[in-house]
């Protein structure tokens, strides 16, 4: 869950690079689109990992709810949202329910939820993300420029210090299977 934030979160502070390299300046204003694509995305993937918890236990039948709830709220806020926000309705309705379905998951697993995440790592995820913020902002100030090679350089920079985060998490991970 920290290591997902944070990648969310990276996704979302260079969506403006990212727009512009993968698509280019004519496509710029679809920013948004990969921003609320991003955040829905980590609430799926969110709920998947959740939903490992009830095929460990052998009771999926406990999926069925909070789906359900998922199901109703994606049609009714993407019909309600789209009219009004357009596209990014869509995403801004799957961000929502997507938040709906974990909390439902959360109910109906109860403890078995918790997956050992602790408070303090997200806590942490989340203040690496606020730092990861404020550096690409000052990486964009003083790189102040529409030239591609600064465009790439606010991602290089930005990507490697990501990398440097990502390692700070899973480095417990990767001690314990270089141990085995």
């Amino acid at each position: 869950t920290p290591s997902l934030l944070l990648t969310s979160a990276f996704i979302v502070i260079l969506a403006p690079e990212l727009t512009r390299i993968f698509l280019g300046s004519n496509f710029q204003s679809a920013v948004d689109y990969v921003i609320w694509g991003a955040l829905a995305e980590s609430t799926r993937m969110l709920v998947s990992t959740y939903s490992l918890v009830a095929h460990v236990h052998m009771r999926t039948r406990w999926l069925i709810f909070p789906n359900l709830v998922g199901a109703v709220l994606s049609v009714g806020l993407c019909v309600t949202l789209i009219p009004i926000y357009g596209a990014a309705g869509a995403g801004i309705g799957l961000l929502l329910s997507g938040l709906a379905v974990l909390i439902a998951m959360r109910f109906m697993l109860g403890e078995r939820a918790r997956g050992g995440v602790s408070v303090s790592a997200i806590l942490t995820a989340t203040a690496f993300a606020g730092g990861l913020l404020i550096i690409a902002e000052g990486v964009r100030h003083v790189l102040n420029s529409e030239e591609w090679r600064n465009i790439i350089g606010v991602v290089v920079l930005i990507g490697i210090i990501y990398l440097g985060l990502q390692y700070l998490f899973l480095r417990g991970h990767l001690k314990d299977k270089r141990e085995a």
